[in-house]
């Protein structure tokens, strides 16, 4: 059996005009895809500085319950050798007895 006859290859341009359309077109849907998506980007949610919620008070009050820091009484050394169980009343008691996220069981 002889091979069927394909017809040549044949370019998609064709014709000068095609060719100065599709390099126009591939400088400019780039940059207006481009432009689209950086007007897409910055174009978020505006916030008014003077509302009320975004205050320096209020904000300090939404983050105190996570940012407060508590720092227990300052304990002087006793002079000679102490045990354990006195270090950890004197040093550590303050925070381990109290229940925080860290330590939800206090022991």
């Amino acid at each position: 059996m002889a091979a069927p006859d394909l017809p040549a290859h044949q370019p998609p341009i064709k014709t000068p005009r095609q060719l100065v359309i599709v390099l126009v077109l591939a400088f400019v849907v780039p940059v207006i895809v481009i432009l689209l998506l950086v007007t897409l980007v910055t174009s978020g949610i505006r916030t008014d500085r003077e509302e009320a919620a975004l205050s320096d008070d209020a904000v300090a009050a939404r983050i105190k319950p996570v940012a407060d820091v508590v720092i227990g009484e300052t304990v002087t050394a006793q002079k000679g050798q102490r045990t354990g169980e006195q270090i950890v009343k004197a040093a550590c008691a303050a925070c381990r007895l109290r229940p925080t996220r860290a330590n939800p069981c206090p022991t």
